[in-house]
Order: C-alpha cells, then structure tokens, then sequence
C-alpha cells in the first residue's frame, strides 16, 4: 500500500497484509522468465520467513541454506572466493568512476 493511502492511527499489534507482494513479485517476474526459479525462491522466501518467526540468528550458514533453495542444490553452496565479474566488470571499484 502507498504510504499515503495508509490510515492514520496506530495500531496495536502487527498489520495483515492485503497481498504477499514478495511472493507475487516472485511468481509474476521470475515465473514468467523461469519457473524453476520461481520454484526455488519462493522456497527460499518461506524457509527465511520460518526462521525469521523462530529468532533465527542471520549468519552465513543461514544465508547458504537459503541459497540452496534459490539454486536448488543438494547442499547448501559455497560462497564465492573470487570477484565476480557481471556486466563485463562495471561493477567492479576498479571501473567505477572516481568522484573528486
């Protein structure tokens, strides 16, 4: 909901949503470019969204579990050693341009 079309006063407990905008995100825009990978993130949403009612602690394990989802692995992935290197590098510090 837009911010201005909320309603005033405050509430005493947490507001239900109308929609799941993360899972609908996920299976309009990824379903549509791959389902599988829709299938994975959405796995993935619901894993984070059970840890985070449980008091998961956010670490790298947990991060990696969430991976294994998205990627669908039999176990969770490593994390990367190396730079990655997207869009030929652009994103790199070394090709960003320097401000004064």
């Amino acid at each position: 909901m837009p911010w201005q079309e909320a309603p005033d006063g405050v509430t005493d407990g947490p507001v239900a949503p109308a929609r799941d905008g993360a899972a609908e995100d996920i299976r309009a825009f990824d379903g549509a470019v791959d389902a599988t990978r829709a299938g994975g993130l959405l796995a993935a949403l619901e894993r984070l969204r059970a840890d985070a009612a449980r008091g998961a602690s956010l670490n790298f394990e947990l991060l990696r579990g969430w991976q294994q989802h998205v990627l669908d692995t039999a176990q969770p992935p490593p994390f990367r050693a190396l730079p990655a290197f997207a869009k030929g590098g652009r994103g790199t510090l070394r090709h960003r341009p320097r401000h004064p």
